[in-house]
């Protein structure tokens, strides 16, 4: 059985908007480690002239983020909210947009916590969303290109796109180009009740 751990810190200087209390996993055989972890890496700067020190905290707080849970997604809290929700996902799949944020992948398992279906709402791949002007993400990788970010733990973020441009989800979507051009204008020719329905959707991922 894996042991489940309440943490409200740790890798908060990381994220812009962290989730407090994040329900974290961890296979047992990894579990005792986490106050080791915790301990190199809040003392690595202290630890900084030590090489021996770094690479030892940098493998602990590799294996730590490796047992991270995914986040949740938001439970529809009565018959209604469900109904709309699948909607929601359904008017998401028809605009074209799991093309590149597939639903599900499969895992290929890691120690300890076996192979599943993984819904983080990405390919993991790099598309042309056709901005140039944004940051290149990665070597051999062309200006305006970019990895398929997870939406998953989407309703926990305060800014979006990769260099920040978008401050809400339709604005994100409508600066959408390139290769996600077909999404984006299927997207905003929809009826505004059905915008909603998939914003509302997007907001519970």
């Amino acid at each position: 059985t894996e042991q489940v751990i309440l943490t409200d810190h740790f890798i908060e200087a990381a994220r812009p908007h962290p989730v407090r209390e994040r329900r974290v996993r961890i296979a047992p055989a990894r579990a005792g480690r986490l106050e080791e972890v915790q301990r190199l890496t809040r003392g690595h700067a202290a630890n900084a002239s030590g090489s021996g020190g770094c690479a030892r905290g940098v493998r602990l707080l590799t294996d730590y983020v490796r047992f991270l849970a995914p986040p949740e997604r938001e439970r529809p809290p009565d018959a209604a909210a469900a109904t709309a929700a699948a909607r929601g996902e359904e008017l998401f799949r028809a605009a074209g947009c799991a093309g590149c944020h597939v639903p599900e992948l499969t895992g290929d398992g890691v120690a300890g916590l076996g192979a599943g279906p993984v819904a983080l709402f990405s390919d993991l791949l790099v598309h042309d969303l056709g901005r140039p002007t944004g940051d290149v993400c990665g070597p051999d990788v062309a200006p305006g290109e970019y990895r398929t970010p997870p939406l998953w733990g989407l309703r926990h973020r305060g800014v979006y796109l990769h260099d920040g441009a978008a401050t809400d989800v339709a604005q994100a979507i409508a600066l959408h180009g390139g290769e996600a051009s077909t999404a984006r204008d299927a997207f905003l020719g929809m009826e505004e009740d059905d915008r909603r329905t998939l914003l509302r959707f997007l907001d519970s991922l």
